[in-house]
This record gives structure tokens, C-alpha cells and sequence, in this order.
């Protein structure tokens, strides 16, 4: 009987030795998870933040194309009042065949197809407006050399016949 009772405290030290492994196991585990907890709020926390912040950057984004948006109205806006202001210049002279046979007053970008042809065109306007200026001036300066050559003229026939 001894050697069982000897036999059943070896298996009662044995199962008292696994139950210590066994809660020392759950403490490690506890702890492991208390650590895992405290990070996962740490990372929630931060995770947080991040969502204040793209929530911020989000709302300034739609402010930004908000304000994108009303510049590109404003430009269009602007570029077809001064494209129609300078064809408005310019059109009367589009009937002119003399001007035409030296200028060339046809459009030259598709307005209507990206804002770089269209502000290309009212480059070309302004250039065509200037050509048309510079041919006006030349104009005026000749029939100023011929008034002040008939002049010289009328003043000569007066002189001869006096």
C-alpha cells in the first residue's frame, strides 16, 4: 500500500507541477494579451488620427477643386468675352479685299478644342489686330504723302498761273 500511496504523491506532484506550468502558461498568455490590448488601442488611437487627417486632406481636396473649378469658369469665361471683344475688332475688316490679300485673317486654332488653342487664337487676334493697325498706319502715311504731294501740286499750278 505504501508504494501506491508513494506512487499516487509522485502523480499528485507531478499534476501539482503541471497545474504551475500550466497557470504560469496563462499568466505569459495574460500578459502577452494585456500588451496586445494596450497595443491594439495604441494602434486604434493612431488609426484614429489618421482617419481626423484624411478626413481634414479630403475636405481641403474638395475645397481645392472647388476653387480649381471656379478658376477654370472665371478663365473660360474671360477667354471667350476677349475672343469675342477682339473678333469684334477685327471682323469689320474681314470684308476688306485689299487687307486680305496681304493678311491672312482666318482662324487658326480650333477654339473650341483645349484652352491652350484657345488662348493661341486670341494670340493670333492680337496679332492679327496689330498686323491690321500697322497696315492702317502705313495707309495713313502714304495718303498723308499724297495730300501733301497734291498739295505741293495745287500750290505749283496756283503759282504757274498767276
Amino acid at each position: 500500500m505504501r508504494e501506491r500511496s508513494d506512487i499516487l504523491e509522485g502523480e499528485v506532484k507531478k499534476v501539482h507541477k503541471i497545474k504551475e506550468d500550466i497557470v504560469e502558461d496563462f499568466k505569459q498568455v495574460k500578459g502577452g494579451l494585456t500588451k496586445t490590448e494596450f497595443e491594439m488601442t495604441e494602434l486604434n488611437l493612431a488609426n484614429e488620427e489618421i482617419r481626423k487627417e484624411n478626413v481634414t486632406l479630403r475636405e481641403q481636396l474638395n475645397t481645392t477643386k472647388s476653387a480649381y473649378q471656379e478658376l477654370e469658369t472665371e478663365y473660360n469665361r474671360v477667354t471667350i468675352e476677349t475672343y469675342n471683344l477682339l473678333y469684334n475688332i477685327r471682323h469689320p475688316f474681314d470684308s476688306n479685299v485689299k487687307l486680305t490679300a496681304s493678311l491672312n485673317l482666318q482662324p487658326r486654332f480650333d477654339f473650341h478644342t483645349d484652352r491652350y488653342h484657345s488662348l493661341l487664337e486670341v494670340a493670333s487676334m492680337l496679332g492679327d489686330i496689330t498686323n491690321l493697325l500697322n497696315f492702317e498706319v502705313k495707309n495713313v502715311h502714304l495718303k498723308d504723302a499724297q495730300i501733301t504731294e497734291l498739295q505741293q501740286t495745287i500750290t505749283q499750278m496756283q503759282e504757274e498761273h498767276r
